[in-house]
């Protein structure tokens, strides 16, 4: 990336992310909630998932470094690797295995 890359702005993306994807398979659930109350309570289970948070941290913290290491990992391949980080750090629920 470049030197305004802040990678405390990409780690709260990422949880922004990770919480609006849970708040849809809520609000998918029988008596669904409105999707402000069905963020935050998916907000609530990240914010209470520390091992997930520092999982995130650590991934997203070795993909900076990477980045910072090598100038020819290419952009493409950076957002293929956020998104996988992103994806293993997703909440769990009924529907998910």
């Amino acid at each position: 990336m470049n030197d305004t890359f802040f990678p405390q702005s990409l780690e709260s993306f990422a949880a922004l992310l990770i919480c609006a994807e849970q708040s849809f398979w809520i609000m998918s659930q029988p008596g669904s909630l409105y999707f402000e109350a069905a963020f935050r309570d998916a907000w609530k289970m990240w914010k209470e998932d520390h091992a997930k948070a520092a999982h995130l941290h650590t991934a997203l913290g070795r993909l900076s470094t990477r980045d910072e290491q090598s100038n020819a990992f290419a952009l493409n391949e950076w957002k293929k690797e956020l998104i996988k980080i992103i994806l293993e750090n997703r909440l769990t629920h009924a529907n998910r295995q």
